[in-house]
């Protein structure tokens, strides 16, 4: 599984779930996806072929999905990472690399502070 990455260095970036601490997962899919979500509105599907919108923006738990009924490879909803490692066929390391450097998330020293 990793021996695309012998000789690469991995930097170091919050875990997922300091990220999730950290952003908006509204604005996260508005950096993914190029449109802020809203949970009254439907739109067409980025992963598939699709000109009638259906699709739409709901919390599962404590992820913001965007939920595709039809369906894409079998799935249904995908949070942030997932519309990620979907959309740009990347590892979830990668998807969190990418809303740590270009989703406007804080530094790395900010969220490995502890805040009591």
């Amino acid at each position: 599984m990793w021996e695309n990455l012998k000789g690469i260095k991995k930097e170091k970036i919050p875990s997922h779930e300091k990220l999730l601490e950290a952003v908006d997962q509204n604005s996260v899919f508005q950096c993914i996806l190029g449109y802020y979500p809203d949970l009254r509105r439907r739109y067409i599907s980025p992963f598939r072929k699709d000109e009638t919108p259906g699709c739409r923006f709901e919390w599962k738990g404590k992820y913001l999905c965007f939920v595709d009924n039809a369906g894409f490879k079998g799935k249904v909803f995908y949070n942030m990472f997932d519309a990620l490692m979907t959309l740009k066929n990347i590892s979830f390391y990668e998807a969190c690399r990418f809303i740590y450097q270009n989703c406007n998330v804080p530094s790395l020293e900010t969220l490995v502070t502890d805040r009591r």
